[in-house]
């Protein structure tokens, strides 16, 4: 006596069959329709997961302007004159101080596209300066430098420059003693390229929008949804590049 199709599974067995085979088949498509439902259950919830992060994404970015070109360039503009000035003592062939600013202001731009947050220019390099005669533009530049260097580097005496900067200028400072700059000559020259950094990295991005990027680096919420791991990479080559900017503006402070 033949069966034909053991509960619609799809397959035929007769008498003599073996009922451990027919288990053990109804057992594997059971499996299988257990993991099928599993998978659609997973896909739901990453789907779900990824529209809470947006939506909680959306909700803390009307904080900011969109990205807007017009405003990197006009913001571009400003800052290339500032770094202008502080290039003019130095050989500009020699150091090739174009073309590490455009390297510079390539990566900055990158982020701020990838943030979707409106260029914003430091508090002191605004758009009014574009009004000024070069000699006025210049005192504003010159002042500013001057003031930064005066509250966290000359007022200081060397025992509170070294606390205050050796954490995050010994590592400059080894490379230049190994050189062979004089060591006291070296963390000096260290410790105001840290200065200066600190500086550049100001003028790039403002401190409310450096805290937006931290954030989004250790959200995991934004991970779920963008590109975390490229806005890290970017960050990193934006500090890379500010380290090797400074290093060259900190000869001409």
């Amino acid at each position: 006596m033949n069966i034909n199709k053991i509960c619609g599974f799809g397959f035929e067995i007769d008498e003599a069959a073996d009922m451990n085979e027919i288990v053990e088949n109804i057992s594997y498509d059971s499996r299988q329709e257990l993991n099928k439902i599993s998978r659609q259950k997973n896909e739901k919830t990453i789907f779900e997961e990824k529209k809470e992060a947006q939506e909680k994404f959306n909700s803390a970015a009307h904080l900011y302007e969109e990205y807007d070109e017009v405003a990197f360039e006009r913001k571009l503009r400003i800052e290339s004159l500032f770094f202008e000035h502080l290039f003019e003592s130095l050989d500009n062939s020699e150091l090739k101080l174009s073309e590490a600013l455009g390297s510079f202001y390539k990566t900055v731009r990158e982020i701020y596209e990838m943030i979707n947050i409106e260029p914003e220019s430091f508090k002191q390099l605004n758009q009014s300066i574009l009004t000024e005669s070069i000699s006025d533009q210049h005192d504003i530049f010159t002042k500013l430098i001057t003031e930064h260097l005066e509250s966290k580097f000359f007022s200081l005496s060397a025992e509170k420059r070294t606390a205050k900067y050796l954490n995050e200028s010994k590592e400059y400072a080894t490379k230049l003693i190994s050189e062979g700059v004089e060591p006291e000559e070296a963390l000096k020259h260290a410790i105001k390229t840290s200065v200066m950094e600190s500086l550049i990295h100001d003028i790039a991005f403002t401190k409310p929008i450096q805290y937006r990027i931290k954030h989004l680096l250790e959200d995991e919420d934004y991970g779920k949804v963008f590109d975390q791991d490229q806005l890290a990479n970017l960050w990193g080559t934006f500090k890379n590049k500010a380290h090797n900017l400074s290093r060259i503006v900190s000869l001409a402070v």
